[in-house]
């Protein structure tokens, strides 16, 4: 009742309305589902930006790595150094663990499922209309949910085929192939003899 009011005193008695007149509910509909869709355009943008100039950056890191060491010898004696051996880890990792996939994809479900009640929360303040931002709301809860059980079920698979070992375990490289080619034995390069 309170909102009728106030939206009576801001555009004046019904009666007042004519061909020329946009009804406010219109008028929100028109501004803010142009901009809704303009920010999510955006933030594809940005993300798949941002992951483009990362991977472009990885690239040319090793690119500029491989220019500057000439001999299988001269990788050996980087891979003796703890600080060669973290960098070339670095550059060797395969992506992301599984603990930071599942991660991901509760953040992805929390923040989808509160905007999603977000959008359901507009028939609360405004019963009627808006019938977009239900949709919408009703599309995003149950993008939201179903991230969070994709993570849930990805966890129990995961620590079900252990692959969910300690912290400190997932940053080390899952493949050996590198050091496999410089013919490093139980991953400990050769010596110098």
């Amino acid at each position: 009742m309170q909102i009728e009011a106030l939206m009576t005193y801001i555009t004046g008695p019904a009666s007042s309305s004519g061909p020329g007149m946009i009804d406010p509910g219109d008028l929100v509909a028109i501004i803010v589902v142009p901009s809704l869709v303009l920010m999510v355009g955006w933030l594809v943008w940005m993300l798949t930006r941002t992951n483009h100039l990362k991977t472009k950056a990885r690239i040319e890191l090793q690119k500029l790595l491989l220019e500057k060491l000439n001999s299988a010898q001269e990788v050996v004696q980087l891979m003796q150094t703890e600080e060669g051996r973290q960098l070339i880890e670095a550059l060797t990792m395969e992506g992301a663990t599984p603990r930071e996939q599942i991660l991901t994809s509760v953040q992805k479900g929390v923040v989808l499922t509160i905007v999603g009640l977000g959008g359901l929360s507009f028939r609360l303040f405004f019963p009627t209309g808006f019938g977009v931002f239900i949709v919408i709301g009703v599309f995003l809860g149950a993008l939201g949910i179903g991230f969070l059980v994709s993570a849930v079920v990805a966890y129990a698979f995961s620590k079900s085929w252990n692959l969910l070992g300690s912290p400190q375990s997932d940053r080390e490289p899952r493949n050996s192939s590198l050091c496999g080619s410089l013919a490093c034995v139980n991953d400990e390069p050769l010596k110098d003899e």
